[in-house]
């Protein structure tokens, strides 16, 4: 990273080099940004008049597939807005799903 950051920005270099970029500091750094952001649609939730959950599953490079969720919603201003509310890695087997009637 440093050495990308001489060729792209070498006047800051140095600020550069003082940030820590350890693993846990990443992944630390990297879940409070998860936690503000799941605060951010708690409270943007309280306002939504209509809203839909849309489901996406894939699979990632090591074959893992990956379910993502959205939520689209309109709120009270008719504002119209899409977050994805989560990714999970879905380890088990995710094929022949079976519905069981009612």
């Amino acid at each position: 990273m440093i050495k990308v950051i001489k060729h792209i920005c070498p006047e800051k270099n140095e600020q550069f080099g003082t940030i820590c970029l350890s693993k846990q500091t990443v992944t630390r750094r990297v879940e409070d940004i998860a936690s503000n952001l799941h605060q951010q649609l708690e409270r943007a939730s309280e306002t939504f008049i209509w809203y839909s959950v849309a489901l996406d599953e894939s699979t990632d490079v090591s074959d893992t597939a990956q379910l993502l969720i959205f939520i689209r919603s309109v709120d009270e201003n008719f504002k119209i807005t899409e977050d994805i509310a989560g990714l999970y890695s879905m380890h088990a087997c995710t094929t022949r799903l079976r519905l069981r009637r009612i």
